[in-house]
Parts: structure tokens; sequence; C-alpha cells
């Protein structure tokens, strides 16, 4: 299996600029809505999904990005950025237009589904040393809890999409410092030694290269 590893954050925290001290050796960036990461000198392999879902009919991006995970397994991380925007452009295409659904609650349904079988994919696809890290935004729940930034409350009720996961981050800026909570509970959570600290440096090759120690993924374990 492959690592599911959750993303998470507010818009600016630096979720996307934890990227910065990958090499294009190290990682893919699915790039859900083509926008420009925010460091300058990139050389990063990022794969456009607005592209690659264009050229096959305009399918969804969220089977494109399924298809890709599928059948490309060069690179030890892959980063999903912003996946949530999956989640967005099912929302509206099913809202909107000639592909509307007459049936309202089908279309939130639908959706779990698509996300239910993107990170199943993800777990079962038997590549035991990759890591894929899912980027989301967040948002505050009426019970005053953090969650993926999701639409309805179908896919957070009765689809926990971080309760897929072992390890979510929370991106955060804490004074000058920006940085991903580990231990939190809410939302973030890591199992217990993985890192020393509650609050580490937003660096996600750092992240992946502690992960890999902890888990031995080198060893192909």
């Amino acid at each position: 299996m492959s690592i599911p590893i959750i993303i998470m954050g507010d818009s600016g925290t630096g979720k996307s600029y934890s990227l910065r001290n990958f090499s294009n050796d190290d990682v893919s960036v699915l790039n859900v809505q083509n926008k420009l990461l925010p460091f300058f000198d990139n050389a990063l392999d990022t794969v456009s999904i607005p592209d690659l879902a264009r050229d096959n009919g305009n399918a969804l991006r969220v089977d494109i990005v399924q298809s890709w995970l599928a059948n490309h397994h060069e690179k030890r991380a892959v980063v999903i950025d912003d996946c949530g925007y999956c989640i967005s452009e099912m929302f509206v295409r099913w809202n909107t237009g000639a592909e509307a659904y007459d049936n309202k609650y089908a279309v939130y349904t639908d959706i779990a589904a698509r996300m239910w079988n993107l990170f199943q994919a993800v777990i079962e696809d038997g590549d035991a040393t990759r890591i894929v890290y899912f980027v989301f935004h967040q948002e505050k729940q009426q019970d005053g809890s953090i969650d993926i930034l999701t639409v309805g409350k179908l896919l957070n009720e009765k689809l926990l999409i971080r309760g897929l996961v072992t390890c979510t981050l929370q991106s955060a800026k804490e004074g000058d410092r920006y940085g991903f909570h580990t231990n939190n509970a809410n939302p973030a959570k890591c199992p217990p030694g993985l890192f020393e600290d509650e609050f580490i440096d937003n660096d996600l090759k750092a992240v992946d290269a502690r992960i890999r120690e902890a888990y031995r993924l080198d060893n192909g374990k």
C-alpha cells in the first residue's frame, strides 16, 4: 500500500510552500487548479490535471488524479495540491449546466463515493514505498472543531476523510514561523513518537524523510 497523508490548513499558511525543498527526483505535484507554486525557482515535476482532463474528454479531475496515480510510480512522493478542488469541481458540474443532477442529494453521495474510491485506490495500490500527500483547505465546524473544507455535511458526517489516514498535519503560522501542527487533536494527529515536537517547520521534504525512516519505507517494508 502507498501511505496517504493529509496536509490541511487555512489559505496562506504554507501548505504549498512546504514543497520548496523537494527536488525534481523526489516528488510529482498533481496541480489540480494549475495555480502557480509560491516559490520562483520551481524545478519540480508538476502535472497539470486540468490539461489532462481536457485531453480525456473533459473528464472529472478526481478521476484523472486516480488514473494518474495508478499508472505512474516513478516518484517516491506525490502531492495532490489542492485535492479539495476535486470536490469543488464535482459540486459545480453536478449542480449546474447540462450535467446537473435532478436529485441534489445524489450529488453529495456521488462526491463521497468518488473520494472514498480515490483514497482506497491509494491504500490498495501495492506500492509500499510511496507516500501520497492530499492537500486540503480547512474550515471551522458548527461545534467549533476544525475539519477539511468540503461541500455540505455529508462528506464530514458520513465520510470522515481524516479517518482514512493515520497522519494529518495542520499548517499554521505562529508569530513569524510557518509550520505544521503534528498532534493537537483538532485536527492534527500523528502516531506517538513520529515527531518529537507538536509544532514543526513546514518542510514537507523533512517530513517525508522522517516518515520514511519511521516506517522503513526505503527498505520496502
